[in-house]
């Protein structure tokens, strides 16, 4: 989705969005992460240009990045290696932009502050599309069959639910840090299934729940592939089969490509599909 090509412009409190300036420290994971997941990184770059980054995505049609900025009030674009290719300033009066996921030819963000609609972008710009069933809402995906899910922040409950916004399943993750602010939650193809990887603020570990269809099965976790005191938004990349996450070390934010393998096997790019059906 070139959606630089289309807008090109060089350019309530929770606290979900006011958490860097608190100090927090990052929560190890209880138990022991499994031999089963590897995370292995391919790249990383300095962030610049976005002050205040939540969440990311991957263009399903162009080498693009899309990351959310809350006190910026955009959605900045990158190329892979971090070069800026432009931004899109979000709605007037929604101030506090969190998750974002991308479509064929279009843009889904999500509001961590009092909106609770999910807005769509597309080349006549901003209009909400649906109610959001989440109330303190970050990291969000689209899945090969057109149902959004995505993860709360304060609760750790991940919402399935379809393009109507009908909540089709929810699940309380237990095994996550008991702490709030998730924020990671994204999903991708493994040998013929599907997984969902989440994160948080400040956990330690990615946790990873296969999705068959039928049931959410936990896997296992892993730490983090670079080492930080903050973790945001994770996107998997269907172009480059991997996966690229926004990380905060002292003050400096960061993007960590890498790449996901689970028992044994790499991320399938050709048992995906149809990945981010049309929405």
């Amino acid at each position: 989705m070139r959606i630089a090509a289309i807008l090109f412009i060089v350019s309530g409190i929770s606290l979900a969005f006011n958490i860097d300036e608190a100090d927090y420290s990052i929560v190890h994971n209880p138990s022991s992460p499994t031999d089963d997941i590897v995370l292995t990184t391919v790249d990383t770059w300095i962030l610049t240009g976005a002050k205040t980054p939540r969440g990311i995505d991957c263009s399903d049609t162009a080498s693009e990045l899309f990351i959310t900025d809350y006190s910026a009030d955009r959605v900045f674009i990158f190329d892979y290696s971090g070069n800026s290719l432009g931004n899109i300033d979000v709605p007037a009066g929604l101030d506090d932009v969190g998750g974002v996921c991308s479509g064929s030819d279009y843009l889904l963000i999500n509001e961590m502050g009092s909106d609770t609609d999910i807005w769509e972008y597309q080349s006549a710009g901003w209009n909400p599309a649906i109610s959001n069933p989440s109330t303190d809402p970050m990291g969000i995906d689209l899945d090969a069959d057109g149902n959004l899910w995505e993860i709360e922040s304060s609760s750790n409950i991940l919402y399935r639910f379809n393009s109507s916004g009908t909540v089709l399943n929810q699940w309380t993750l237990s095994e996550v840090p008991a702490s709030a602010s998730a924020m990671a939650c994204t999903i991708f193809p493994v040998s013929g299934t599907n997984v969902v990887m989440v994160g948080g603020l400040t956990w330690s570990d990615f946790y990873f729940y296969e999705w068959d269809g039928s049931y959410l099965t936990y896997l296992g976790s892993h730490p983090v592939p670079v080492s930080c005191n903050k973790s945001y938004g994770a996107a998997w990349c269907q172009q480059r089969n991997t996966i690229f996450w926004i990380y905060k070390t002292g003050g400096d934010f960061g993007v960590c490509e890498f790449q996901c393998f689970i028992t044994g096997v790499a991320l399938e790019r050709n048992t995906w599909g149809g990945i981010k059906a049309e929405y």
